[in-house]
């Protein structure tokens, strides 16, 4: 089931890229996927329902006011934050919106050096380390990411829960521009 869910989720983030527009100001909805099983699998495609890929696929935002409109669940629309706060920081590290998302490592610009907080940091860490061996927006790192952290989020409550889930959707559809 996990492997269809990632097969599913995979394809249409690609369909998604192949028609997203060439334009900077139109803006395109990566999924639709209100009315299919996979919104109902985990938060990431909860969340993917929401995000919208600009300049074809290298500018990913979640869409607040579409979510509200939608009926987004409070913790849906607190992973969207955390989400775009992410994706912010990814498009312009240097900004002001380069924050730290999680711990020490978690967030662009926050590679430590202090030791992880928790496991979710420590997973950070681990990927920012493959960055720092292979270079930036390497799909294995991020894949490796995911996984772990998919692996683990399982006990995390509140913030920590929404982190999780806003990092692992942030590199699902970041999957469109990942260096192999």
């Amino acid at each position: 089931m996990k492997l269809f869910k990632n097969v599913a989720i995979s394809l249409l983030l690609f369909s998604a890229f192949l028609t997203a527009p060439a334009n900077a100001s139109e803006a395109t909805p990566l999924l639709d996927i209100t009315n299919t099983d996979i919104a109902l699998v985990d938060n990431e495609a909860a969340i993917l329902e929401y995000v919208v890929v600009q300049d074809r696929g290298l500018k990913l935002s979640f869409d607040m006011e579409r979510a509200i409109a939608a009926g987004a669940s409070p913790e849906i629309l607190e992973t969207g934050e955390i989400f775009n706060d992410y994706s912010l920081a990814v498009q312009d590290p240097y900004s002001r919106w380069a924050n730290k998302v999680w711990g020490h490592w978690c967030g662009p610009r926050h590679s430590g050096p202090q030791a992880p907080m928790d496991d979710l940091d420590a997973a950070c860490m681990r990927h920012d380390e493959c960055y720092g061996a292979n270079g930036y927006f390497k799909c294995f790192c991020d894949a490796n990411l995911i996984a772990e952290i998919e692996s683990i989020k399982g006990s995390f409550e509140g913030r920590k829960k929404h982190t999780a889930n806003a990092i692992v959707a942030f590199f699902k559809a970041a999957r469109l521009w990942c260096r192999k």
